[in-house]
């Protein structure tokens, strides 16, 4: 687990979960978060700090085998401040994708959804077709980019096909 982990550091993480719902609610992380939502806490030792995910430490404390560098605590409930043990799983990179796929959890631009389908998306196919003819046209990507409504940058990645460039 986490060998250099004390009794203080302990105390001063389960100080840090709200579990006023009860034993079966999700125990929330009420400190540090990731950009992901996800409970993080600072372990200090010999002048160092280790972030540990909080969830990951509940589930290492509340199991008698550690889980192992490679393995992950994905949630059950898919709060990513919920730390308690009762809503986490072992699993691995793939199984914590496909947890993710088939609850429907999967980030735009990490699927296979593309276009219109694509749930970011501002753009029509017709709109990608014609700011492409537009700049073809000699339009500069500023003026495009305002008269669509999007960033320049969005352009320039239309233009280039680095986005839509399925059609």
């Amino acid at each position: 687990m986490y060998p250099d982990l004390t009794a203080s550091d302990i105390a001063r993480f389960e100080a840090k979960i709200d579990r006023s719902g009860g034993l079966d609610a999700c125990h929330i992380w009420i400190a540090a978060r990731s950009r992901g939502e996800y409970g993080v806490i600072g372990i200090h030792k010999d002048g160092k700090t280790r972030l540990i995910a909080a969830h990951r430490l509940a589930f290492n404390l509340a199991n008698a085998v550690p889980l192992a560098d490679d393995e992950y605590a994905c949630h059950d409930c898919d709060n990513p401040p919920c730390c308690n043990p009762k809503h986490l799983f072992r699993g691995n990179a793939k199984t914590n994708v496909e947890d993710m796929m088939a609850k429907g959890w999967h980030r735009p631009g990490s699927s296979s959804v593309r276009g219109e389908a694509h749930p970011g998306t501002s753009l029509t196919e017709s709109d990608v077709l014609e700011i492409r003819r537009r700049i073809a046209g000699g339009e500069t990507q500023p003026h495009v980019a305002r008269a669509f409504g999007v960033r320049q940058t969005t352009i320039s990645r239309i233009a280039l096909r680095k986005v839509w460039s399925h059609i």
